[in-house]
């Protein structure tokens, strides 16, 4: 009683009228020292107020029991104090007749909770539908306008879709606590939506062990309709199996080169579809039956698809793990499961026994129907914390060995093929058979990765088959194939200028056309590239590779005014130091006499400090090095390089440019032979360079004193592109010299042409 008579109290000094100051100091005194009920005859008489008043009359009580009264003074003092100064002495106002008496509320700022109440389909139809259309923000505050004061209070039917709204907005971690607090529910169909719900959140955040678990607890209960309902049974399935996938390329240090990042960001998290599994009714009498029950059976219709589960170890015959599945299990042990599993399969479980006596203390309740067999195997042995492989007539089930990445990976692609082949028509399909991909160029099956990587592109303009086309162009590139590199890249080029791998596509473009020899067209590539507003690491590499095709174009004036002009970028060592390589050989080529020795200096502390780091320079790169490497008279480095780089394959361009380098050194050094061989070889093969291999044979005809050679290599080179005919004609002029012809050696040294 004496808080609401203090808050009437404020109430009466806010509004500054003399009566009413004199009504709050009979309200104060009376708190201060709880004299009962309060006198109005002593109030001040009012006509506006005194129904306010009479409210603090209430049903008579007996005396208060007052606190301390220092306490209270304390409490109420300055209010007393305030009110004080007011007091006036004119007389009371009459009592009011109890038939005049109005009580009304008294004032409150805080509100009480308001109860929970059942949520009506059409109140949250309009969140729905600004749900559905992707207005996150709007249908969260819907939402919560249906909702009581108290969060813990809201209907689970209101907080999982304020989950879903919390997702969509990227509040990862608001999203999970929402989540988390519906997985508990009473409604299982919800539960499941929240735990499925957590499991896309931590696939978001490339936290794929901790969302491996999340999602086999859904797969283990896919057949059972009252925990599961059927329409969200594919997407399960798929997203575990492309979280076991990604398990076996995590802590690939190579990955990123690869094209092997997380597809986290690929996947399309649409949300239609989840808000309608939070609408289904769950089935009564779908549930498991409380006695021990195991029953597995392969239905007779169950045969083996086109994209077959193929495995390195199965030597011949259909694979027994791609045939369909139907599993009830109620309180059984994984080892009784699994054993089952593989006894219809027809197949001999084989245990280790640190693993089997884990199977034998784990209880499974499980319910599954047409879920291809690798698939439970898979969550079953994970359960455990096992792993799998298939021989020819057995299964072996044991424990995660050392460096067993290479069997991680096999499963996953098991996996991948078994949910494609159950649900090929799914939105997730695609994603899967890009974790396909990822998982065959990780192994090093380059041709099966670029034929999976190349089925997406074309499908849409996702940002899936965007990835997907960029992915293909790196297999290709590493495969040598600079055609479908380029094909390859045009998609991201000129299809998607904004996508986060355009600088990077554009730069490998660039990279790919010098390797090919297109330095003009390169050239143009990596300006747009080391223009571009993207990140400035990008910028900087770009910049490299641009000097780099200037300088291979014959302009190292031009390279040496593009580094100057992006010298700002270069904040990484690495790049920096390729930045000097490329203006030391731009200075060295455009310097003579005096300056030229001393760039000779600084060309040489570049060569050494850049070829420990040099591989992401590329095979354009690589011989750019080798060039320089000559220049300052590291020759031995320079075949070093060069014969490493033709082991691991070079393109065909830059194979000629570096074996013309070679020769040439073999040359100088008393290895004719293989000079020769080298030239032979370039020579019979064609192409633009074959003119320099040619007119070098021509030469050493000369010396080794055959004319009638050089005369016919002078004889096939006359007539081709490009050929430098005084240099050809003085050669003609030493063949026809030597054998004896000197009328004729006189008409090639007078530049004429005699051969016919």
């Amino acid at each position: 009683m004496l808080i609401p008579q203090l808050d009437r109290a404020d109430v009466e000094i806010q509004r500054e009228r003399i009566c009413s100051w004199e009504t709050a100091r009979h309200i104060c005194w009376f708190a201060v020292f709880g004299q009962g009920q309060l006198n109005m005859a002593e109030v001040p008489e009012d006509d506006d107020y005194a129904a306010d008043l009479a409210e603090l009359n209430g049903t008579p009580k007996p005396g208060l029991r007052i606190f301390p009264l220092v306490v209270i003074v304390l409490a109420v003092f300055p209010i007393a104090l305030g009110v004080g100064f007011t007091m006036q002495s004119s007389p009371p106002p009459a009592r009011l007749a109890a038939s005049d008496e109005v009580v009304t509320p008294v004032p409150n700022d805080i509100k009480p909770a308001a109860p929970d109440r059942h949520l009506a389909g059409p109140d949250r139809s309009k969140g729905d539908e600004l749900l559905r259309v992707g207005r996150f923000e709007a249908a969260l505050q819907h939402y919560r306008s249906l909702g009581s004061d108290d969060f813990l209070r809201f209907p689970t039917e209101l907080s999982i879709r304020i989950g879903f709204c919390q997702e969509g907005l990227g509040l990862w971690e608001e999203s999970l606590a929402t989540y988390r607090s519906v997985a508990s529910a009473a409604n299982e169909i919800l539960a499941t939506s929240a735990i499925l719900g957590q499991g896309r959140i931590w696939m978001r955040l490339n936290d794929f062990e901790t969302a491996e678990p999340l999602l086999r607890s859904l797969v283990l209960q896919s057949g059972n309709p009252r925990k599961v309902p059927e329409p969200a049974v594919p997407e399960i399935v798929l997203l575990h199996s492309i979280c076991v996938a990604e398990l076996g390329l995590v802590g690939d240090k190579n990955g990123s080169s690869a094209g092997l990042d997380p597809v986290a960001n690929q996947i399309d998290w649409s949300l239609r579809d989840a808000l309608t599994w939070v609408d289904a009714k769950p089935e009564q009498n779908a549930s498991l039956s409380t006695d021990t029950v195991l029953e597995v059976s392969i239905p007779r219709d169950s045969r083996r698809t086109d994209d077959e589960v193929d495995l390195p170890e199965v030597v011949h015959g259909p694979d027994p793990l791609s045939k369909r599945l139907e599993l009830r299990a109620h309180q059984q042990t994984a080892l009784n499961v699994l054993d089952r599993i593989a006894k219809e399969a027809g197949l001999e479980p084989v245990w280790t026994d640190a693993v089997r006596d884990r199977a034998a203390s784990r209880v499974i309740n499980a319910e599954v129907h047409n879920i291809p067999l690798v698939l439970m195997v898979s969550a079953l042995t994970r359960e455990i914390g096992g792993e799998w492989s298939l021989h020819q007539k057995s299964i072996m089930i044991d424990g995660p060995i050392e460096n067993s990445i290479g069997r991680q990976r096999e499963i996953g692609t098991a996996c991948l093929i078994g949910a494609m082949s159950c649900y090929p028509d799914q939105r997730l399909s695609t994603v899967a058979t890009f974790a396909r991909a990822q998982l065959a160029t990780a192994e090093g099956r380059l041709e099966e990765a670029a034929s999976l990587y190349s089925s997406i592109i074309g499908r849409s303009t996702s940002p899936l088959a965007i990835r997907a086309a960029f992915n293909a162009a790196l297999v290709y590139h590493k495969l040598g194939d600079l055609v479908r590199t380029c094909q390859s890249l045009e998609i991201v080029v000129h299809g998607a200028p904004g996508h986060e791998l355009h600088p990077r596509s554009m730069i490998l473009y660039g990279r790919t056309l010098m390797d090919r020899g297109e330095f003009r067209e390169a050239s143009h590539q990596l300006r747009r590239a080391a223009g571009s507003r993207h990140l400035p690491e990008d910028q900087a590499r770009a910049s490299v590779f641009l000097a780099m095709a200037e300088l291979f174009d014959g302009r190292p004036h031009e390279a040496a005014e593009s580094l100057f002009a992006h010298r700002l970028q270069f904040q990484d060592r690495t790049v920096r130091n390729a930045a000097a390589l490329m203006t030391s050989m731009a200075r060295w080529r455009t310097s003579n006499g005096p300056s030229r020795e001393r760039e000779s200096a600084f060309l040489y502390r570049a060569v050494v400090t850049v070829e420990p780091q040099s591989e992401w320079l590329g095979p354009t790169g690589q011989l750019l090095l080798g060039q320089a490497m000559n220049e300052v008279n590291l020759e031995d480095r320079m075949v070093e390089l060069f014969e490493g780089a033709l082991k691991k394959g070079v393109p065909r361009q830059v194979e000629v440019e570096m074996k013309l380098c070679l020769a040439d050194y073999y040359m100088t050094h008393d290895r004719t032979a293989e000079a020769k061989s080298t030239w032979t070889e370039i020579y019979s093969n064609g192409g633009p360079r074959s003119q320099a291999a040619g007119i070098r044979l021509a030469t050493l005809a000369i010396e080794e004193g055959q004319p009638e050679t050089c005369l016919q290599i002078c004889q096939t080179l006359q007539n081709q592109p490009g050929i430098t005919r005084p240099e050809l004609l003085k050669l003609a002029g030493k063949a026809y010299e030597q054998s004896g012809k000197t009328i004729l050696a006189a008409r090639c040294y007078a530049g004429e042409w005699p051969l016919p």
